[in-house]
């Protein structure tokens, strides 16, 4: 994108320039027409000062677009795969088609409203996102490994979609609407190997 926008400042400065030489090439012809010497070099000062602008403008247009870049470059894309956290981590998937989706503004929110169980469950929550950017625990991931989690659960670019995976690799609970935390938290209570955690915990 900034590279079109550095192609039209390129272009219009010469167009400008052109102007601007055309004005000094032609000095003596509009002297031999009477052409007023000050008119002429007011309309050479406005060119010159036409071109000035149009470089300063162009010039700072293009210091934002530098900084995204530069930001962009700066945010590293980490790879995400279930087989890494298996025996580790409980996975909690929100699919959504973007961030704007309504239902997944919701359940985000429920669920970071609840860190605390989430921790306690070693549940890790990861964001897919068709469009847009995915998360892991808050941590970009890569749109290849996005990609990849999408065609395993076979979710579509408009589905929104939860689905709880247990440490074991496989999906426990998958629900199409907005889920309560609650609901979360029990299904993952009521499994032997939770149920196994917390007596070691109370020993």
């Amino acid at each position: 994108m900034w590279h079109r926008h550095l192609a039209c400042a390129v272009y219009f400065n010469t167009k400008i320039l052109i102007i601007y030489v055309m004005f000094a090439k032609k000095a003596l012809f509009y002297r031999m027409k009477m052409y007023s010497l000050q008119n002429f070099y007011t309309s050479l000062a406005q060119a010159r000062r036409l071109c000035y602008k149009c470089s300063i403008i162009i010039l700072l247009s293009l210091v934002p677009l530098s900084r995204a870049n530069l930001s962009q470059a700066s945010v590293q894309m980490s790879e995400f795969n279930l087989i890494s956290h298996q025996w580790k981590n409980r996975i909690l998937l929100v699919f959504a088609p973007s961030a704007q989706n309504v239902n997944y503004q919701r359940q985000v929110q429920l669920f970071q409203q609840q860190q605390q169980g989430l921790n306690e469950r070693d549940l890790l929550l990861v964001t897919v996102l068709e469009k847009g950017t995915s998360y892991s625990n808050q941590q970009p991931i890569d749109i290849a490994s996005a990609a990849k989690l999408r065609q395993k659960f076979n979710i579509n670019d408009n589905d929104f979609r939860v689905i709880l995976v247990g440490k074991d690799g496989g999906a426990k609970r998958q629900d199409s609407n907005v889920v309560t935390v609650e609901a979360i938290f029990s299904e993952i209570d009521a499994m032997p190997m939770r149920q196994q955690e917390m007596r070691q915990k109370r020993e």
